[in-house]
């Protein structure tokens, strides 16, 4: 999901940059698009789509309006596959984005919003393509996006949303090689980051920002606990957009597992029967996993974890490769089962499982 927010914020970023001489100086436009994408984070694509009519009488050859619509196929359809008829309207509507970003950039080779509006579609149809297991679609657009990033990192102190872009720069750069040593030659490669610059850009943008302070703690979640090991930090970011999102399965579902593996299982076990409430099969297929490991670790019915794991299990078949975090859960699951059960063969079939598609380590050493 952070790869929707990352794009997601470079868009309104745009929109107050350049694209000020049409929509900045329009409060009722930018109203209108605030309220949209409210709507799509609330997972309400209706109200989502009416917004968007309204621009699309105003702003007609924009391309923030493609980008959007982008947006909520993906939302709509999360977790989004190549097999889902879809997906080709998501690819169509980001190439129609970024022709239109290209042509503002002919016009004029110092537009701010032609820049991100070339560069982010092809971040996020990189993003999608790598997070379905399809990495070789993605290395034609590297470079140029790497190029571009750099060059939109130098109009960071003009712009507090910029804050965000470069927090996520100087983290990464630094923390996933730590985590991923294979990489640290290629870090070599590209302009160094730092890694306590970076998290204090993330929380500044968190506090600071207008358009993308949620998107800012989105990824102030995920960071505390997939790097920082810091799961009371992560649950506070966590919490808050629960609070102002509670329709959103993904947030929902992460306010969760944060929570389950922080061991606060009573607060736990009320978000995961929210979930069970919300519409959709990746909604349900959460409250599955969830509740499963629930029923392992606070209730201790190790029997109807189990069901609930291989249910959980059998509905992410469908997502492939954008379910592996999903299914690494599951398999750690089911290893302790078995484990409990003495069967140490099948056990550690399903822990070396889990660890060959995720590297979060609260959830591979939880043994």
């Amino acid at each position: 999901m952070e790869k929707i927010i990352f794009i997601l914020s470079i868009l309104i970023f745009s929109i107050e940059s350049k694209a000020q001489i049409h929509l900045l100086d329009r409060p009722d436009l930018l109203k209108k698009i605030e309220t949209e994408l409210s709507f799509t984070y609330s997972n309400d694509f209706t109200k989502a789509r009416a917004e968007l009519s309204v621009l699309q009488k105003l702003i007609p050859d924009h391309p923030v309006l493609s980008f959007m619509e982008a947006l909520n196929v993906y939302w709509e359809n999360f977790p989004l596959t190549p097999n889902n008829p879809k997906s080709l309207d998501f690819l169509n509507l980001l190439e129609d984005a970024c022709m239109k970003g290209t042509l503002m950039l002919e016009k004029d080779p110092e537009s701010l919003e032609g820049l991100f509006f070339e560069l982010f579609p092809r971040a996020l149809y990189s993003e999608f393509w790598a997070d379905n297991g399809k990495p070789g679609k993605v290395f034609p657009y590297l470079n140029s996006m790497y190029h571009r990033t750099l060059k939109g990192m130098e109009v960071q102190d003009k712009f507090k949303e910029f804050y965000f872009t470069s927090g996520l720069y100087n983290y990464y750069m630094e923390a996933y090689p730590e985590k991923h040593p294979a990489y640290k030659p290629v870090k070599l490669l590209f302009q160094a980051g730092d890694k306590e610059k970076g998290l204090n850009q993330l929380i500044y943008c968190s506090k600071n920002a207008v358009y993308v302070k949620n998107e800012a703690r989105s990824f102030l979640a995920y960071i505390y606990m997939n790097y920082e090991s810091n799961p009371l930090e992560a649950s506070l970011y966590a919490a808050g957009l629960y609070r102002e999102f509670p329709r959103n399965p993904l947030y929902v579902g992460r306010y969760a597992e944060i929570l389950i593996y922080s061991n606060k299982f009573a607060v736990a076990d009320i978000i995961v029967n929210n979930l069970n409430n919300l519409p959709g099969d990746f909604a349900k297929m959460e409250y599955h996993l969830y509740k499963g490991l629930l029923d392992e670790k606070y209730r201790k019915n190790y029997e109807l974890a189990f069901q609930e794991y291989t249910t959980a299990l059998k509905m992410a078949e469908k997502y492939e490769d954008a379910g592996a975090v999903f299914n690494a859960m599951v398999w750690m699951g089911l290893g302790r089962y078995y484990q409990s059960k003495k069967d140490f063969s099948s056990a550690n079939k399903y822990f070396r499982m889990a660890q060959n598609v995720s590297t979060y380590e609260y959830v591979i050493n939880d043994k």
